[in-house]
């Protein structure tokens, strides 16, 4: 897998060490996140029309964290 490159856009309110009110940090509607969660979603087998359980959104926003630490996603400031 390539690197790459995004900014802090991908974030909930733009705040990487923050939690939005729900808890995640990761924003969905951002297009490489999107497209990432739809991914995690058919890998895991889960409905594409249902959200994912907190369980599930944490472990998928667990490997966005692992993405970014690999050096596989990369936040621009």
């Amino acid at each position: 897998m390539e690197t790459i490159k995004v900014d802090e856009s991908i974030y909930i309110s733009g705040a990487p060490r923050g939690f939005s009110e729900t808890g995640y940090r990761f924003n969905v509607n951002h297009p490489i996140i999107n497209h990432l969660y739809t991914q995690y979603k058919k890998w895991r087998n889960l409905p594409e029309h249902m959200p994912m359980s907190s369980k599930e959104r944490h472990s998928f926003e667990r490997n966005i964290d692992k993405m970014i630490e690999d050096g596989k996603l990369v936040v621009k400031k």
